[in-house]
Parts: C-alpha cells; structure tokens; sequence
C-alpha cells in the first residue's frame, strides 16, 4: 500500500505523469487534473527462481509489445513483484514523451522519500511541481523567438543533402 500511495503522490505531484495528447487540428498537451496509476501486483513467491525469472522476463516482453495510447493518457506502468516475504522487483515502463534521463532519478527519488515517510507515518507533502507547465508556457511564448533564429540559420544554408536514401530499408544488405 506504501509504495502504491507513493506512486499516487508522485503521479499528483508531478504534471507530465497525467499527460496525454491530443490531435483534433494540432497537436497538442493535455495536462489531467487527476491521473489513473497502471499498477500491477504479482505475488511470484510461490514459483521457483527459474519460474520467477521467467516470469519477469514474460512481463517485460509483454509490457514492450503494449503500446502507449497517447490520445487516453496513463503513460507509465509500474509493476510490483514479490519474489519472497522481503524481497520485491519495482519495474517502471514509460513513454519517452513523459520522462528522460534527468527526470527519472528526481522521480524515483521522490518516491523514495514519500515511500519511507508513509511508512513512518508522516503526511508526505502534497504540493503540486509546476516546472512542466512552466516549461512549456516557457517555449510557448518564446516560440516565434526560436522559430525567427532557426529561419535566419536556414537561410545560411546554401545546399542541402538528399539522405532519403538512408531511411529506406534494403534487406540484400542485411548480414
């Protein structure tokens, strides 16, 4: 229950876990009020480590082939799985659109925070982070800004490489 509620926290907390898009005329972010959490429990202590092991691997191949709806939002799947009464595997699957390589480490590290004050008993704190929103008001206003220094760029050019051919597929070059 801990580390579920602490997933809820962080979900709350942070915009880009409530993201999804949308794409009537433009493309564009829908940040929800309230987020659902794709959680999932499995109690593997029964199983032989062979077995759990297996089992993992089955869940990892099974989460990769699920794709990500963007339109319906829930870019993120946690699994808890318990491989014996003290020890569990927290697997995290996500969209890259939501969290990089910077966010991840200050996400799980909230987490980690909120997860041992709950089990010290303490109101973990609920304030919402507005550094998304801020973000991208940010590039929203400034946007003609960059668009004006990547035209002047542009206009530096004066030839430009045809690599269409590199994005096509040859499978009589396949090793």
């Amino acid at each position: 229950d801990s580390l579920y509620n602490s997933w809820v926290y962080a979900q709350n907390r942070y915009a880009s876990l409530r993201l999804r898009f949308g794409w009537d005329e433009q493309i564009i972010q829908i940040i929800d009020v309230h987020g659902e959490l794709n959680w999932e429990y499995l109690d593997l202590s029964a199983e032989s480590e062979e077995q759990q092991l297996l089992h993992i691997k089955q869940i990892q191949s099974r989460d990769r082939e699920n794709r990500y709806d963007l339109t319906s939002g829930s870019l993120f799947r946690v699994y808890l799985l318990k491989k014996s009464e003290d020890r569990y595997i927290c697997l995290l699957s996500c969209h890259h659109a939501i969290l990089d390589g910077w966010s991840i480490p200050i996400l799980v590290n909230y987490i980690h925070d909120v997860y041992l004050d709950l089990l010290d008993k303490k109101i973990p704190d609920p304030s919402i982070h507005y550094s998304y929103e801020w973000a991208q008001k940010y590039l929203q206003e400034h946007c003609q800004l960059a668009n004006s220094y990547w035209q002047k760029k542009m206009e530096m050019v004066s030839e430009y490489a045809d690599l269409t051919g590199l994005a096509k597929y040859n499978r009589s070059r396949m090793p």
